[in-house]
């Protein structure tokens, strides 16, 4: 696999979209972090790569609303937080957030 997303999580051949097992959890904590001092040199790589790579994800969605577990998967069975679209609210929230206050400041 290789996607057109910014950043992307592979495992054994497979690019892993979900929060628990994949690049929408690996975004949420660089996106979390962002706001600390301690990680300030993360702040460069928001607009540039991270809410890029955001997009990419939404665009993903599938008609049912959810998201695919991996980018080469054919099977929209799993819907729990670590593969599903209940996994992707925390991304999609904190994005939200961050782009908010970029907004302010």
């Amino acid at each position: 696999s290789c996607s057109q997303s910014p950043l992307m999580y592979q495992w054994h051949d497979s690019e892993y979209l979900g929060a628990a097992h994949g690049v929408s959890g690996i975004i949420y904590l660089l996106l979390k972090v962002t706001h600390d001092d301690s990680f300030s040199n993360l702040r460069s790589y928001v607009q540039s790569h991270l809410i890029p790579t955001v997009e990419f994800l939404k665009s993903k969605r599938l008609p049912s609303g959810n998201y695919l577990s991996s980018s080469d998967s054919k099977s929209d069975k799993l819907v729990q937080w670590c593969h599903g679209a209940p996994g992707f609210v925390f991304l999609f929230v904190r994005a939200y957030e961050v782009s908010q206050w970029n907004e302010k400041n």
